[in-house]
């Protein structure tokens, strides 16, 4: 990944760092205790942590925000994140999402007993409560965010240059064939929220868990799923 997308495995979850003109965008925050991931990835590409202009989280689950108060209060950037989900992040809060197929089903009830009591994270209070959409131009970014549910009820994405996704658990990217997650709380919500990114010209899509992949992968799942 070149130095304007660069992707950094902090744990489970992936986080990104997009530049821009004066700075950095953080797009989340991984697990928790990996933000030594995240300083060293920085440092391969010459960035610091006053670099960071803005930190957006995709969604308040416990593997995307574990490290957000330690970097917030590292960077001083801004943290947005959906309405919807804004309390989540001011309690320290983490549910463990519904399976959205026979293995997440699985998964989602070992884990949601099992992890019952390890959801939670250092509070953040956010300072950017978005609700449908967010134009990041006064951030120094050609880009966007809009609001795409279904994985989680605030679950958002980040467009950058209409080229460019960072999707977060909107689509996972770790089996040939498809990019539908294997956890969801609302699948119906899901696919109406692939149907409006398949209106964009987005070629090259982020997730949160897994690699790159192109829009043809994407269209194809969406295409059966629809």
């Amino acid at each position: 990944m070149n130095g304007k997308y660069i992707k950094i495995n902090m744990g489970a979850a992936n986080a990104y760092l997009v530049q821009g003109e004066e700075g950095y965008l953080l797009i989340d925050a991984g697990v928790k205790g990996k933000i030594n991931k995240l300083k060293n990835k920085m440092d391969e590409y010459n960035v610091s942590f006053e670099d960071i202009k803005l930190i957006v989280i995709t969604h308040v689950h416990y593997d995307h925000v574990g490290n957000l108060k330690e970097i917030k209060d590292k960077s001083k950037a801004p943290v947005l994140v959906h309405e919807r989900e804004a309390e989540l992040l001011k309690n320290g809060e983490s549910h463990f999402p519904a399976g959205n197929n026979l293995f997440g089903k699985i998964i989602a009830k070992i884990a949601g007993e099992a992890m019952s009591g390890d959801n939670s994270f250092d509070p953040v209070q956010p300072d950017i409560q978005m609700k449908d959409y967010y134009n990041l131009k006064g951030f120094g970014f050609e880009g966007e965010i809009i609001h795409t549910p279904g994985h989680s009820a605030g679950s958002i994405t980040v467009i950058i240059d209409n080229r460019h996704c960072f999707v977060g658990d909107t689509m996972f990217s770790f089996i040939p064939f498809t990019v539908n997650p294997p956890f969801a709380d609302d699948s119906a919500q899901l696919i109406e929220s692939w149907e409006k990114l398949a209106s964009t010209d987005c070629k090259f899509f982020y997730p949160g868990h897994g690699y790159l992949f192109h829009r043809n992968k994407f269209i194809n799942t969406y295409k059966r799923k629809r």
